[in-house]
């Protein structure tokens, strides 16, 4: 039980790396000029739940080689953050709601155009 659980963690870290090192400099960089909301965590969780239950349920199977999907996915979530931060700089309310819908259609975006990979 115990290593399934560290597993899930080291997947997820493995999945949020890219993403969140763009993030993180970014509201270091950004966060006296830009409103940041407490809800913008949503936007790394929700993008993989979709993928991963896309990968489980559609017909396609992929492989543990399809992983680096995830990378793709939280690299475009770290890029789709830098230009909501530009496009909204005067209204930043709007801000979280474009992250989230852009990084959900990311994640389902980088599902359906990867082939299956022999492992």
């Amino acid at each position: 039980m115990m290593q399934t659980f560290l597993g899930v963690i080291i997947f997820f870290v493995y999945y949020l790396s890219p993403g969140i090192i763009i993030v993180a400099v970014t509201y270091l960089l950004t966060r006296k000029n830009i409103k940041w909301y407490k809800n913008e965590v949503k936007v790394f969780f929700i993008p993989f739940l979709i993928w991963f239950l896309l990968n489980l349920f559609c017909s396609k199977g992929k492989s543990l080689s399809n992983l680096i999907e995830l990378r793709y996915i939280s690299f475009g979530i770290g890029i789709v953050n830098l230009i909501s931060i530009i496009v909204f700089r005067k209204e930043s309310h709007f801000k979280p709601e474009f992250d989230l819908i852009v990084s959900i259609l990311l994640s389902i975006i980088v599902y359906f155009s990867f082939p299956l990979l022999i492992e």
